[in-house]
């Protein structure tokens, strides 16, 4: 898979965790792996096996193939496996990714947030 693909599984990935309004650390819980997994699926630096992808759609309530839908490739893999023909990726789609990253960034500030006044009342 090509960085570009990598960087766009990843997008994927996050936009769907955006959508089921997961965080990293609760799709982490759902598919009994590590956040750090999840993380380095989202900036490309690693891919998700089959096994995980799969997961990842049943825990965001996307079908697998959701996940290679315009990347503009056939989709690979960590393991090698191969998705479908895909559609390219028009730049309006990419800043609409951005849009939802940046969405899915506010959410997850907002809940760090949270966590820290419940353990400063915690303290209190």
């Amino acid at each position: 898979m090509t960085a570009k693909q990598e960087k766009t599984l990843g997008k994927k990935i996050k936009e769907a965790m955006f959508e089921a309004e997961l965080t990293q650390k609760d799709l982490a819980k759902k598919i009994g792996l590590k956040q750090e997994q999840i993380s380095s699926w989202i900036r490309g630096i690693r891919n998700p096996k089959t096994d995980s992808l799969k997961k990842i759609a049943a825990a965001t309530g996307k079908p697998l193939q959701y996940f290679f839908e315009n990347s503009g490739n056939v989709g690979s893999i960590g393991d090698g496996s191969k998705i479908g023909e895909q559609n390219f990726t028009s730049n309006s789609a990419d800043v609409e990714l951005l849009r939802k990253d940046i969405e899915l960034l506010k959410k997850e500030i907002e809940i760090l947030k949270l966590k820290i006044e419940l353990k400063d009342k915690k303290k209190k």
